[in-house]
């Protein structure tokens, strides 16, 4: 019964690509190279600056980002400044599909390239957007600006 039990977690992880070193199979787990601890989950963005409108209802925000710096505002008077950073992306995946912008401490930007409402009127857009300012997260919606020439 315990050599099915180890059989059955074995074989996943071979499946998986992960291999034993050492003599008769005795040394130690090796991780396969593109599942690596050493490298991050998400990569570095390789293009040029992105431009988004991202925003949000109840409560009202909205962040604007574009190669001189990241603004983050609210119709009750908020406003920070962040400078541009390019965007992690989701390893493996196509760079517009998730975007992470890494603004320090207890900020970021994640765009999540998805169908997106912003509750308020019927309009659809191309993003969901998660903000999150001095550890308090906002959700909303973004579209790449028309001068970004990103699509």
């Amino acid at each position: 019964m315990l050599q099915k039990r180890w059989l059955a977690l074995i074989v996943p992880m071979f499946w998986l690509g992960f291999t034993l070193e050492g003599a008769g199979g005795t040394g130690q787990l090796k991780l396969p190279n593109s599942q690596s601890p050493s490298k991050p989950e998400l990569v570095a963005e390789r293009s040029p600056a992105w431009q988004f409108r991202a925003f949000g209802t109840e409560p009202f925000w909205g962040v604007n980002i574009t190669p001189s710096g990241i603004a983050y505002s609210t119709p009750a008077g908020t406003q920070a400044e962040f400078p541009y950073v390019r965007p992690l992306y989701a390893a493996g995946r196509p760079e517009e599909l998730v975007l992470f912008f890494n603004l320090g401490k207890t900020n970021s930007l994640t765009l999540i390239q998805t169908q997106c409402s912003d509750g308020m009127s019927d309009q659809t857009h191309l993003y969901r957007a998660i903000f999150v300012f001095n550890n308090r997260v906002y959700d909303g919606c973004a579209n790449p600006r028309a001068s970004s020439g990103r699509t």
